[in-house]
């Protein structure tokens, strides 16, 4: 069997594997462990810190995976000045966050004033997301795809 054969395979397989916990955690595991105002406040908590990570990614992503084959060698500088440039726009995300506290305050305040408490922790989320898709981009060019699908669905 070829190596994109077993790639695509495992890939498909950690994809059902994926699909089948997330179903078991959404439809039974989290209306079983938390109240409809937490379930609802921890999805607007995720979902606001994964809408920053496009901005903090500056379009790396796809830089990595169209600039990757062109390079001969410094293959772990490319990576770190990759991870390099993301915390940059990762500072500029937390620093447009923070001069926007305010205003995601009274955006929240109103309607969901929970969220308020856990705002830090919208940052946390986006950083590892963020990192998560350096790396997942990363491991890509090197033509291991079923490692980031795993490693995205179970952590």
């Amino acid at each position: 069997m070829g190596k994109i054969a077993k790639q695509s395979i495992q890939t498909a397989l950690f994809s059902y594997i994926g699909v089948v916990i997330g179903y078991f955690n959404v439809l039974w595991l989290f209306p079983y462990a938390l109240e409809a105002s937490q379930l609802g406040t921890f999805r607007t908590i995720q979902d606001l810190g994964l809408l920053f990570v496009p901005f903090a990614q500056l379009g790396l992503g796809h830089g990595i995976t169209r600039y990757f084959p062109k390079l001969k060698s410094n293959h772990s500088a490319f990576l770190s000045f990759s991870i390099l440039l993301a915390l940059g726009g990762f500072f500029l995300v937390c620093s447009l966050f923070l001069l926007f506290k305010t205003q995601l305050i009274a955006l929240f305040a109103t309607n969901s004033p929970q969220v308020i408490d856990f705002l830090q922790v919208v940052l946390l989320i986006t950083l590892f997301s963020l990192l998560s898709s350096i790396f997942d981009s990363y491991a890509r060019s090197y033509l291991k795809v079923a490692v980031p699908t795993f490693l995205g669905k179970y952590f």
